[in-house]
């Protein structure tokens, strides 16, 4: 089930899921209410349609996975690590960066296990200002610029 900001809520058929493929939606999406104002919204469907078309970041398995390892964090049979940048400049968010601190978190977690016998669920958040909700369709800089900010 998929459930968007206004409360419009669609089933997805992740039986029906293949790598490379989106999910079957067995019912209409709403379109995201927070949107900024697009530079160019004729182009808008023409990038969903080809956002529809890539490989999903992440697989409707993984998402039951995550839950079932929270669900033992909640009863406290595992602890959580999070880790990652909050403010970090969009050039930094490139495959190699990410893998690096990836390690990086892979590795305190290990240590975590290694000395205390606790499962640690490893949680990554990279890019993470890029999806934060905003308040106002523009930020201005220091130095006077005005850009847009892009609502999560």
């Amino acid at each position: 089930m998929v459930t968007d900001d206004a409360r419009t809520t669609s089933t997805v058929d992740d039986s029906a899921w293949i790598p490379g493929k989106s999910p079957v939606l067995t019912s209409p999406v709403s379109v995201a209410p927070h949107q900024p104002q697009w530079a160019e919204p004729d182009a808008v469907p023409e990038v969903l349609a080809e956002l529809s078309r890539r490989h999903p970041l992440v697989d409707p398995a993984g998402c039951r996975a995550l839950t079932a390892e929270l669900g033992a964090v909640a009863a406290g049979q595992a602890f959580v690590i999070q880790g990652g940048d909050c403010a970090e400049p969009f050039a930094d968010a490139r495959a190699d960066r990410v893998r690096a601190k990836a390690a990086q978190l892979e590795e305190l977690a290990d240590a975590f296990e290694a000395r205390t016998g606790v499962p640690v669920v490893r949680i990554g958040r990279f890019a993470g200002q890029y999806a934060k909700p905003r308040s106002q369709s523009t930020e201005t800089l220091p130095d006077g610029r005005t850009l847009p900010r892009v609502p999560g």
